[in-house]
């Protein structure tokens, strides 16, 4: 193919991922209707994670996207998958605080050569494919620099069950322009919640502990359009990419 043709193809490649319409918009082969009467951008996930018992300890955790807006239709031939961690415990007991904290989404297009299906007992499985979501705890509106809180509800020999709730801001992503809109409170991106309960047994990988309890989260969070200047270095990012894999090719 000439260099021509590669480039137009491209950049038509990349307004069909990026491409919004009036009623939903679809970044990287997942759709939501940030016009849905009930919700904006929302994620529902299954949850895999270590916890933290006393103060200084660091967690985190990782797993599979199952729905977006209440749907699991989100994407025809795609997954999304996700790792967090960075979080340490400031305070312990029936209620916790934490600092820190990221959260990476990725995508894969489930019928390309390579794709690996997530595997909820091997956590590397979580992290294949290109970068869809970056995001950073917020601790504006926790304040002290807590990104993180929650409460042990069930504490018991096995361990804790509880939840918590946190604050992203958008860092990176494809999706990046389309979330970081400050909506949330303290001018957040993104509130976090979730669930949790302990494992029967731990899930370990080589011989370190990647989760020893499993449960949900959801994040919530406005979107936007972003500007067409926008949109279009988003896609000559993509031509970038596609004629640096060419030339590699070569």
């Amino acid at each position: 193919m000439k260099l021509k043709q590669l480039t137009a193809s491209l950049v038509a490649v990349s307004a069909l991922a990026f491409g919004a319409s009036a009623h939903a918009l679809t970044v990287g082969g997942v759709t939501w209707d940030p016009n849905d009467p009930f919700f904006d951008f929302s994620s529902q996930t299954n949850l895999y994670e270590t916890i933290g018992i006393n103060v200084g300890d660091t967690f985190g955790g990782y797993g599979q996207i199952t729905a977006v807006n209440g749907s699991g239709a989100f994407c025809a031939t795609c997954q999304l998958t996700y790792e967090f961690g960075g979080y340490t415990l400031t305070s312990a007991g029936a209620t916790f605080t934490a600092t820190g904290g990221w959260l990476n989404v990725y995508v894969q297009d489930t019928a390309a050569l390579g794709y690996t299906a997530f595997n909820s007992t091997i956590k590397s499985t979580a992290t294949d494919g290109t970068l869809w979501l970056s995001l950073v705890g917020n601790s504006t509106f926790l304040g002290g620099g807590n990104t993180l809180g929650g409460t042990v509800t069930i504490p018991n020999s096995n361990g804790a069950s509880g939840q918590g709730v946190g604050y992203f801001d958008v860092v990176g992503g494809l999706a990046a322009a389309y979330l970081d809109t400050n909506g949330q409170p303290g001018g957040a991106d993104l509130t976090y919640t979730s669930s949790f309960q302990p494992l029967n047994a731990p899930i370990i990988n080589n011989g370190v502990t990647v989760a020893t309890h499993y449960g949900t989260n959801e994040v919530h969070g406005d979107s936007q359009i972003p500007e067409p200047a926008t949109l279009a270095l988003l896609g000559l990012g993509l031509v970038g990419l596609g004629l640096s894999r060419r030339a590699k090719k070569a």
